[in-house]
């Protein structure tokens, strides 16, 4: 018997960037599961970037309703100056001195727009999902955030119709790593606080994609008898679209994919790869840092103040299915974890589609963290904290030389990530689904 379930997300095609990746593959699998998805998102929203090729991923007959919403966006572009065509840069609560008119619009930002700056698609999405809800009939909702109003909307449907719900987290809440360094008025922090005590006490399933996470939010909240750990993945329909091949020889690229904020600026990294340099070890003919994704100013400003940017090559946003393509063309792939307070429960989407192109991976971020804990699970790399330049400069040689030497660069096997697809991941929120409409009373 075919279930139903409404997807709840404010990101969704034709937004790109990480975050739509879970909830577009999940939409993908799950009517193999024997479950029929339809989707409540928004009309014209606010996207780090857009990524319309996406669109074709989604199943022909998955009722995608998409509502308005009220966006802040162009009144803070326009008060801090940002061109009405530019995207607003990715992490943009964690970039290093921002001017005055930043400053106050942060302020505004953190304490007058409860839980996010997303907020104003609320009563739009209420209204058009109770429309959605009597015509589609769902047994189940299903919220993906960031951004938390995902979850308030959820949780208004579901109670308001009495249907089970299931919360999927794949960031923090109210302990997110952006909201470290900023000053929040008692009062912004105490509405916040009870709104996510309110979604962790309602909803019939709580998912993480990292145990450490589903830990911290159970010792908050108490509710850990209803937590389920679920993490990102890579689908495979993505890398079968391409050519396997072997890293190329001649020059050694390490590549990054995605946006890099100031929070992950590689200090440590490039102070190595300017000291190689002055020895003659790399040189632009031998070795490339590739980034691919949009780079905040301050991390430009790093790489011409080490005296790398002749060794370093930036590539501005792709689609996701190019991206794929570059990462084939690696010899060994980055990985940069959120410096933050809880960097150790950080365990980004990317590190599975890296495992999976079967590339090295060199990571940097907290020693004994959850990326940490997955590269030695699977064999498919080292992390090294940021500032531990000897340990990078020691697995940057040592894969340099296999390099050099035409020795085959040691990667994650397929058996060791195929727990990650994304169509297994889709049966293991099937499950929890299912579980979810079985408990809820």
């Amino acid at each position: 018997m075919t279930r139903r379930v409404l997807v709840v997300s404010y990101a969704f095609p034709p937004a790109g960037g990480p975050g739509v990746q879970r909830v577009l593959k999940l939409v993908k699998y799950l009517p193999e599961l024997g479950f029929e998805p339809a989707v409540l998102t928004v009309r014209d929203g606010t996207f780090p970037a857009l990524d319309p090729s996406l669109l074709g991923e989604v199943p022909d007959g998955v009722s995608v309703l998409r509502t308005a919403s009220l966006e802040p966006a162009s009144l803070y572009k326009r008060f801090v100056g940002i061109p009405a065509a530019e995207p607003i840069p990715v992490a943009v609560l964690a970039e290093p001195s921002p001017s005055p008119r930043q400053r106050f619009a942060h302020f505004v930002r953190l304490n007058l727009f409860v839980p996010d700056a997303k907020i104003g698609w609320l009563p739009f999405a209420i209204a058009r999902g109770r429309e959605l809800i009597r015509r589609f009939r769902p047994d189940v909702i299903l919220s993906s955030a960031p951004p938390p109003t995902n979850h308030l909307v959820a949780g208004y449907l579901a109670a308001a119709h009495r249907l089970p719900w299931v919360a999927d987290f794949r960031d923090p809440w109210t302990d997110v790593h952006y909201y470290e360094g900023h000053h929040r008025l008692a009062s912004a922090r105490a509405l916040d606080a009870a709104l996510e005590r309110a979604v962790f006490q309602r909803a019939d399933r709580l998912v993480f994609v990292s145990g450490a996470d589903s830990d911290k939010a159970a010792a908050t909240h108490g509710t850990g008898g209803k937590h389920h750990t679920v993490p990102n993945g890579f689908d495979e329909e993505d890398f079968e679209a391409v050519e396997a091949s072997e890293p190329p020889g001649g020059r050694f690229e390490l590549m990054h994919l995605g946006s890099i904020g100031a929070e992950r600026t590689p200090s440590g990294l490039l102070t190595v790869l300017g000291r190689l340099q002055d020895r003659g070890e790399v040189s632009p003919a031998t070795f490339r840092l590739t980034l691919v994704g949009k780079v905040e100013p301050s991390v430009g400003r790093a790489i011409d103040e080490v005296g790398v940017a002749g060794v370093v090559e930036r590539v501005p946003y792709v689609p996701h299915d190019q991206a794929v393509r570059l990462g084939q063309r690696a010899t060994a792939l980055l990985l940069l974890v959120t410096r933050s307070q809880g960097s150790d429960r950080i365990l980004p989407g990317k590190t599975f589609e890296y495992l999976r192109h079967q590339r090295p991976v060199l990571a940097l971020g907290p020693p004994g963290g959850e990326v940490a804990r997955v590269l030695a699970q699977t064999g498919g790399g080292r992390l090294f904290a940021y500032d531990d330049e000897e340990g990078i400069e020691g697995e940057l040689a040592r894969l340099l030389s296999a390099h050099r030497e035409g020795r085959r660069l040691p990667a994650a096997p397929p058996e060791a990530v195929a727990r990650y697809t994304r169509r297994h991941i889709a049966g293991e929120l099937a499950g929890i689904l299912t579980a979810a409409m079985e408990a809820h009373t």
